[in-house]
């Protein structure tokens, strides 16, 4: 098994080895440059860098004047690093590029969300490259970031090319419609713009005047890409916005091939590294319950577990499209599903459980108390 990170309770960091018992908490007695104690600390929303050998972290600090810090630290020493001071901003989301050498940063202050990145293990090294809402984004090439940015007064909305390193934007072509995080492989980033024929799917690079039309597209459309970044898998909620998800197929990204996974609906829906299986979450409207199922193509779909979640992976469900780019709840060899809540026989009383559901059938193990958790990388 590999290692997860669970953010207890009292919003600690806690770190669960190999075998299930070995544990390391990150609490608040250290502080960057000295040995001290920080009042009130809690975190929130930890990732693992793609080395495995990082977590990158919000840590919110209260006191005469609360503010929130993003730090990395290294599991196994009390090495850590404020990268970015983001002060009053409300913490958001956080990614590893995939090299390992920065950390995208979303905050929102006010109603907009401020996109940022910051340098590995290097203090204060935050850069602010825009402003919008809604705002989503995946790493790109080059240490750059291909950003959904919303429409604003002052112009329509964008998918752009933001490098880090400096202020040059390159805005790829079409104007970006109904959809969340874009997604790059095979060399485009793929994203839904207007057409002449109408809403489509697109994949475009930053040599295209006219982007490559995929498939037309109904309703909000949801991408997430495989761990190998060589498919996607694509359905859409017809009715818009907070409706189930529906007619779920997986896009392989260098031919254009669709194959049908299944009807829906879905609340959410993840892959399982090492094939074409999927795990999907869908609402119970009767019971007020998440269910978990792992589906592929031509197979039947398979209830792993039913539960009520957390607020913290709500919210995960919520923009899964975003959050399944760069918070594993599928472990790296495609055998457990990590989860944080009450069993669906239950009330939401007493503390959260996270637990391990193994994909293959079998009976969840009981990891401790949490209200998140994440796989870190193989």
């Amino acid at each position: 098994m590999s290692r997860a990170a669970i953010l207890t309770p009292k919003r600690q960091i806690e770190i669960v080895g190999p075998a299930g018992r070995t544990r390391e908490t990150f609490d608040d007695v250290l502080a960057w440059g000295a040995w001290k104690a920080v009042p009130s600390t809690s975190w929130a929303w930890p990732t693992w860098s793609p080395d495995g050998r990082a977590l990158a972290a919000f840590r919110m600090t209260m006191g005469d004047e609360p503010t929130t810090t993003v730090v990395t630290l290294a599991p196994g020493s009390v090495h850590q690093t404020d990268v970015a001071q983001i002060g009053s901003r409300l913490p958001i989301y956080l990614h590893w590029s995939t090299d390992g050498a920065r950390v995208a940063i979303l905050s929102q202050e006010d109603a907009q969300l401020v996109l940022s990145s910051a340098q590995r293990d290097e203090p204060a090294s935050e850069r602010i490259h825009a402003e919008a809402s809604p705002l989503f984004f995946t790493w790109a090439p080059d240490h750059r970031i291909a950003a959904y940015l919303g429409e604003d007064g002052r112009r329509r909305g964008q998918m752009a090319l933001l490098a880090t390193g400096s202020r040059d934007r390159t805005v790829l072509p079409g104007v970006p419609l109904n959809f969340c995080a874009p997604l790059c492989g095979a060399g485009r980033v793929y994203y839904v713009a207007a057409t002449p024929e109408g809403p489509a799917l697109v994949a475009a690079s930053e040599l295209d005047a006219v982007p490559t039309i995929i498939e037309p597209t109904r309703g909000l459309v949801a991408l997430v890409p495989s761990p190998d970044r060589t498919k996607a898998a694509r359905a859409w909620a017809t009715d818009g916005d907070g409706t189930p998800y529906r007619d779920l197929v997986i896009l392989d990204l260098a031919t254009g091939d669709r194959r049908h996974v299944a009807d829906g609906p879905f609340l959410a829906f993840l892959w399982v590294p090492g094939g074409d299986r999927l795990v999907t979450a869908r609402v119970d409207t009767q019971r007020n319950v998440v269910i978990w199922e792992v589906v592929a193509p031509g197979e039947p779909a398979r209830i792993l577990h039913e539960q009520h979640p957390t607020r913290d992976l709500g919210f995960y469900l919520r923009f899964f499209e975003q959050f399944g780019q760069s918070h594993a709840l599928v472990d790296p060899t495609g055998q457990w599903l990590l989860l944080a809540g009450w069993p669906a026989r239950a009330a939401r009383t007493g503390e959260p459980r996270v637990i391990r559901v193994p994909l293959d059938g079998g009976e969840p193990d009981d990891l401790g108390p949490g209200n998140f958790a994440v796989w870190a990388p193989a």
